[in-house]
């Protein structure tokens, strides 16, 4: 029998504010606390069905549901006649001005769809203006995931926030946070010290400058003496260091392992290549600032191009893996042959293939599943593999993902070649490992304006659709 279902969902919503206006039938009271105590009237079984919060409190007898009436603490009269109306009608508005204090009411009223959507219009307008307001905001309100959103747009931004001073608002725990962050790219680490002592300066009230003024050396001294030990000090210049040096903000045993390190450095950059040195010991906890900010890989591809290694570390987004990977084949004298590449880098799980072409870029792929010895046609399935270029025709670190329908040819495994990335292949690496082509489009994704089977997509990874490696580097656990 045929049937059908009539939905007036429009006219139902209209019907329950219209109840909402309707004095006579409502049968609970919630007080707003202020000066002058405000009182909103509400009907108790629509709040019991539409929220969590006043549901939990209705059951829990407590006196304020036995008497009829619940007294809110901070919470305007504008913004709990907004979730009223919501709870009756299924509508409220949001926007800029209140898009935060929606967030954090809607999540103590336990209003889940509300809080979502709140939170989504937020990030999509988080500015470098408004950035450091909605982080401590929600910070303090315990809005972890637009807190975590706030604050990996700070570190992506830090080179533009450093421009501003809206990063002096930030507590001492915000500022340790951002200090101690591996995430942040800074060409010059020396601007987070010159941070550090604007912030102290701005925190205690005295003028802001590069000079420190006497009367308030003490002072800036107690606010920084924690928060100075995870400044990378290894990463500034002599030069800049001297400048720091003289403003005497630094304990002597800083300074003292600070110019060791510096020494050391120093004859590591004029040893005879047959002399050892031995490293300077980096071995408390609190010697941070003896350390690079971000992990340093083994390569001698990138180096230490903290831009790249930060990329690669985004990308690869597993910490572990990260952490742990160590080099474990470079294109050598001995290690120069698909067989070679099989024997040493086959079942290592997770792989990281790095390569520098002859004419000087640098890319390569990313596999979670890794690599075997197959002869045939084995595409493998791998949704986290990924092809990524760090310099090329635009001098942007790139990565590029899987096409949808192409997850199952992310990689082939094949004895007798190297590393094969997509079919086409995307890119791949011949048997004596010197030379690779690249057909790059096919299943991966081509960047913006470039079209398949096009000379600028098979010369975009490595210069030309044919290349001479000049380095290979593979790295796993």
């Amino acid at each position: 029998m045929d049937s059908g279902l009539f939905s007036d969902l429009e006219t139902l919503s209209q019907n329950f504010e219209d109840l909402l206006l309707d004095e006579n039938s409502k049968d609970f009271t919630i007080e707003i606390e202020s000066e002058k105590p405000i009182y909103l009237r509400c009907h108790k079984a629509i709040l019991n069905c539409r929220s969590d919060y006043f549901k939990a409190l209705f059951r829990s007898k407590m006196i304020e549901s036995q008497q009829g009436k619940v007294v809110l603490h901070d919470t305007s009269k504008e913004m709990m006649e907004k979730f009223l109306k919501y709870i009756y009608t299924g509508k409220i508005e949001i926007n800029e001005e209140n898009a935060v204090e929606i967030l954090i009411s809607s999540r103590k009223f336990c209003l889940d769809q509300i809080s979502e959507f709140a939170a989504k219009f937020i990030k999509q307008r988080i500015t470098t203006q408004n950035v450091v307001e909605v982080y401590q905001i929600s910070n303090q309100f315990l809005c972890e995931d637009v807190a975590d959103f706030c604050f990996k747009y700070i570190e992506d931004k830090i080179q533009l926030l450093l421009e501003t001073d809206l990063l002096y608002s930030l507590t001492e725990q915000e500022m340790e946070k951002l200090l101690k962050s591996e995430n942040i790219f800074i060409t010059r680490e020396y601007r987070l010290f010159d941070l550090l002592l604007h912030w102290a300066q701005s925190q205690i009230g005295c003028p802001i400058s590069s000079e420190i003024d006497p009367l308030y050396l003490d002072q800036i001294q107690k606010k920084i003496s924690h928060l100075v030990q995870f400044i990378h000090f290894s990463e500034i210049e002599k030069d800049k260091f001297l400048e720091i040096k003289s403003k005497n903000l630094l304990s002597k045993d800083m300074i003292d392992k600070i110019e060791e390190l510096h020494l050391q450095m120093d004859r590591e950059t004029n040893q005879d290549p047959n002399q050892n040195v031995i490293p300077f010991p980096v071995t408390e906890i609190a010697d941070i600032y003896l350390t690079p900010r971000i992990k340093q890989i083994p390569s001698k591809i990138i180096t230490k191009n903290q831009n790249m290694i930060k990329s690669l570390k985004n990308w690869i987004n597993n910490p572990e893996f990260f952490e742990k990977m160590k080099l474990g084949f470079s294109l050598s004298k001995t290690e120069n042959d698909a067989t070679k590449f099989h024997e040493i880098c086959d079942d290592k799980g997770p792989t990281l293939v790095l390569i520098q072409s002859k004419n000087g870029n640098i890319f390569g792929g990313f596999t979670s599943v890794g690599w075997k010895s197959s002869v045939g046609n084995n595409y493998i399935e791998d949704e986290n593999a990924f092809i990524f270029t760090l310099t090329n025709q635009s001098n942007l670190p790139q990565k590029f993902d899987l096409k949808p329908f192409e997850k199952n040819y992310a990689i082939r495994y094949y004895s007798n070649l190297g590393p094969l990335f997509g079919r086409g292949y995307d890119f791949g690496i011949k048997t004596n490992l010197k030379r690779g082509y690249s057909n790059f489009g096919y299943s991966y994704n081509l960047p913006e304006g470039i079209d398949l089977g096009s000379d600028q997509a098979k010369s975009f990874l490595g210069g030309s659709y044919s290349f001479v490696v000049r380095k290979l580097e593979i790295f796993f656990l």
